[in-house]
């Protein structure tokens, strides 16, 4: 197996390890779980990035724009977010966390999910369609999943589903753009 194909497993590992801390740590009253181990995996991830494409950038320059893409999509998760939980179609049970009007815990899944968009998910670079497909699919589903185990509350079917869906129908092709811009900016 090639170091390319195991680096893209341990980031894929990565992001559903982090998946399952902020997931599980919210719904069981330990809301800091999460981002802690969010952090730790995002901190691990951009000191050990390896040249992705034997691109002519430094490694600095390459980490640089892995860090800008993490944090542009905790500013897009935090405002989809929010404007899910603003507009009545999610909220937070007590005990999750401070939620303004999103949790940590949920910005630092987004910031997580950024960090797979140059690995394990880079098979939707340039396929805005598919990846519009695969928000509205799977995201749905991982909010579900964060439903039933008690980190967050959906409105009734299928209204916050969809509503996810709606959500992620716009978040996945902007945050393939965002991943595109920083790279022609950063080539430029």
């Amino acid at each position: 197996m090639s170091s390319r194909i195991v680096r893209s497993i341990a980031n894929f590992l990565g992001f559903q390890a982090t998946w399952w801390a902020c997931a599980l740590g919210a719904a069981n009253g330990y809301p800091l779980i999460g981002p802690i181990i969010a952090l730790a995996w995002l901190l691990i991830h951009v000191v050990t990035l390896q040249d992705l494409d034997g691109s002519k950038q430094s490694l600095s320059a390459q980490r640089l724009l892995e860090l800008k893409l993490i944090l542009g999509a905790a500013l897009v998760g935090y405002l989809c977010d929010s404007a899910l939980i603003v507009a009545g179609f999610m909220e937070f049970p007590p005990g999750v966390g401070a939620a303004l009007p999103t949790t940590p815990w949920m910005v630092a899944l987004w910031m997580a999910f950024a960090a797979t968009l140059r690995h394990s998910m880079n098979w939707l670079r340039g396929r805005f369609v598919l990846g519009l497909a695969a928000g509205a699919i799977f995201a749905p589903l991982a909010y579900r999943a964060g439903e039933a185990l008690g980190a967050l509350t959906l409105a009734p079917a299928p209204f916050g589903l969809l509503a996810v869906a709606a959500v992620w129908l716009l978040a996945i092709p902007l945050l393939l753009w965002l991943r595109e811009r920083l790279e022609r900016v950063q080539q430029a």
